[in-house]
């Protein structure tokens, strides 16, 4: 992975996540956070990004346009987002997203 970028910041809003993606990484350029997206984007250091990853998040997330304004910020130009919120087990087995409306539906 170090070939591929040379710094990665991971974060996460549940201390038991960052721990298990700990114990699968084991290389000084990746950074692990604790943090709420919903708050302040204080974890960024001010730093542009590259490539910012949502997978299996923004779906919790009821103010998303906050969320899109606050990465706006730390994206670089020319610089790529990516959101994956089908989780890939359900899609190997050949799952498809399921939306409820607000009556349920």
């Amino acid at each position: 992975m170090k070939d591929q970028t040379p710094q990665l910041l991971a974060v996460d809003f549940s201390a038991q996540m960052l721990e298990k993606a700990r114990e699968k990484i084991s290389t000084d350029h990746v950074h692990f956070v604790q943090a709420d997206l919903t708050n302040d984007w204080t974890f960024t250091n001010g730093q542009v990004f590259d490539l910012a990853v949502f997978s299996l998040v923004l779906e919790h997330i009821e103010d998303l346009d906050t969320i899109f304004q606050k990465l706006a910020g730390c994206v670089a130009k020319g610089g790529h987002v990516y959101t994956g919120e089908l989780h890939p087990f359900k899609q190997y087995a050949g799952s498809k997203a399921r939306f409820e409306n607000p009556d349920g539906s």
